[in-house]
Order: structure tokens, then C-alpha cells, then sequence
């Protein structure tokens, strides 16, 4: 039976706080943050990875810090269901023109891996936001995506 790990699905259209403070200036940056990301996750080093979100994600701040508890429960159980953490490799990094960027990762463990998804949109003032982040175990769904 396939475990979902979705833990975090998450378009925002909030205005509980000015999203012009959480804008990236170009997607170099933002592709500095999701390789930060991945890498704390990849070590386990999950509150680190959620304090570099709380600064790029479009969420309020109680909404991160229910998704990051959530994924602390989850990743109790990932290694005695997929090994040991043995790396990380973007997969996709592609985007429309100037409106909309994905870029995808695996995490991978010893007989499985995990899928880290940032979806970025250009908006105000020429700025990148990360409107959506996910993690699970979907990576199969990737091949669908290239």
C-alpha cells in the first residue's frame, strides 16, 4: 500500500501580511533557497529548512509552524520504511516565460525517495514568490511532469 506523505499543498490568496516581504528579486535566489532547502532536508536539519521557509513562503507564520510539526511526525517514519538518506538531486527547474517556475527535487533514502516541490509566481513589483511547497512521496508523478 503507498504512503502518501502529502503534508503541504498550499496556494495562498491570504492577506494576512504584505507578500511584498516575502518576494525574491530573481529566480537565481530562489533557486539558492530550494537547494538550501533540500539539503536540510536531505540531513534531516528540518527546523532549519523551515526557518528558511517561514522567510519565502507565502504562509502565515502559525500555518509554517503547523506544516513544520506535521512533517517532524512524518519524517519519524521515513527511515525505518526507506533507509537512510543517501542524497538529493534537482529534477526540474523549468518555468513559463516570466509568470510561473517549478523547481522539483528528490530526496533520496536508501530504497525510496521523496519529492520537494516550490512553485514560484512573478508578481508585484517584479518579484518571485513561493505560493506553493510540497513534499511526499509521489516521484513516479515526476515522469508526468518532464
Amino acid at each position: 500500500m503507498k504512503i502518501k506523505l502529502l503534508l503541504a499543498t498550499f496556494l495562498i490568496s491570504t492577506p494576512l501580511f504584505s507578500q511584498s516581504e516575502k518576494g525574491i528579486q530573481d529566480l537565481d535566489k530562489a533557486r539558492v533557497y530550494c537547494d538550501v532547502v533540500a539539503n536540510y532536508f536531505y540531513e534531516n536539519n528540518l527546523l532549519e529548512a523551515f526557518d528558511i521557509l517561514d522567510d519565502i513562503l507565502i504562509l502565515p507564520e502559525n500555518e509554517i509552524r503547523y506544516l513544520e510539526q506535521e512533517t517532524l511526525k512524518q519524517f519519524n517514519l521515513i527511515a525505518g520504511r526507506y533507509g537512510s538518506a543517501i542524497g538529493y538531486a534537482k529534477v526540474i527547474d523549468q518555468g513559463i516565460e516570466d509568470h510561473l517556475h517549478s523547481i522539483i527535487y528528490l530526496v533520496k533514502f536508501e530504497y525510496h525517495a521523496l519529492r520537494l516541490q516550490f512553485r514560484f509566481y512573478k508578481g508585484k513589483d517584479d518579484m518571485w514568490f513561493l505560493n506553493k511547497f510540497r513534499w511526499d512521496d509521489s516521484i513516479f508523478d515526476i515522469l508526468d511532469e518532464k
